[in-house]
């Protein structure tokens, strides 16, 4: 009798095991819509972020590069700029190649963009600087010349009178 009892008892084990399982496989069968939608989360923002980046990148280069050629000092900070933003660029394609967790390269991507963004901000300030100098240094020759065309006439005017005389 008492095998027959061990043998109800390790029975009755199994299919509470096999009910156990069973509900188990089901609670993770109805949860796998939640999970499939969390990891399209992740990689969409992870897709997103990389977008993101990688048209901050390409704006920032058209938007340096369409200052290229207006002086020598604007085209050596334009070069240094370009090689600031080649670095910016290195660093997140290693980036995205040695980050494993999606979350975390989400958070860097998006910290090398604020980085990039406030690169651009720089330069581009820089840019206006030297443009409204260079505005500034063309009105004062412009105002130059004039001085100097009027002097001249002058002089001119005071060498005739004194050949007159």
């Amino acid at each position: 009798m008492d095998n027959r009892q061990s043998q109800k008892s390790s029975s009755f084990i199994l299919w509470i095991l096999l009910a156990v399982s069973m509900g188990f496989n089901l609670f993770q069968w109805l949860n796998r819509s939640h999970i499939e939608q969390s990891y399209e989360s992740k990689v969409d923002s992870l897709l997103s972020a990389r977008v993101d980046v990688e048209k901050e990148l390409s704006d920032t280069y058209t938007e340096l590069n369409k200052y290229k050629g207006i002086s020598g000092r604007l085209d050596s900070l334009l070069q240094e700029a370009n090689g600031k933003v080649d670095e910016q660029r290195s660093r997140i394609e290693s980036l995205m190649q040695d980050e494993k967790n999606t979350a975390s390269l989400n958070k860097k991507l998006y910290k090398e963009l604020s980085a990039l963004k406030a690169l651009r901000e720089e330069y581009l300030e820089k840019i206006d600087s030297l443009l409204v100098e260079n505005e500034q240094l063309k009105r004062d020759k412009t105002e130059l010349a004039t001085t100097v065309e009027t002097l001249t006439k002058n002089l001119e005017t005071t060498v005739s009178t004194a050949a007159i005389l």
